[in-house]
């Protein structure tokens, strides 16, 4: 039984970390999907939506700095 109940606390470690990581990375795209389209609205508007100004090298910049986080975060095994 001892076996056991370290396999499961392992497993629920192991779980919680899985959690927290699936969070980040989730936190991580919503905010790079929201620039992409920030960033194409302003080059590409939609008809009948008002498209924010934008500072695109700022916007490229954030981008690309979320974009190095996930891939760092991600490392060799994304979720």
């Amino acid at each position: 039984l001892e076996a056991i109940a370290k396999r499961k606390a392992d497993t629920e470690a192991n779980l919680n970390a899985l959690r927290e990581r699936f969070d980040k990375e989730r936190d991580l795209v919503l905010k790079i999907r929201d620039i992409r389209g920030a960033i194409e609205d302003s080059i590409h508007p939609r008809p009948g939506v008002e498209a924010k100004p934008v500072d695109l090298d700022q916007a490229r910049a954030e981008l690309a700095e979320l974009d190095a986080q996930l891939k760092q975060l991600q490392g060799e095994s994304p979720l």
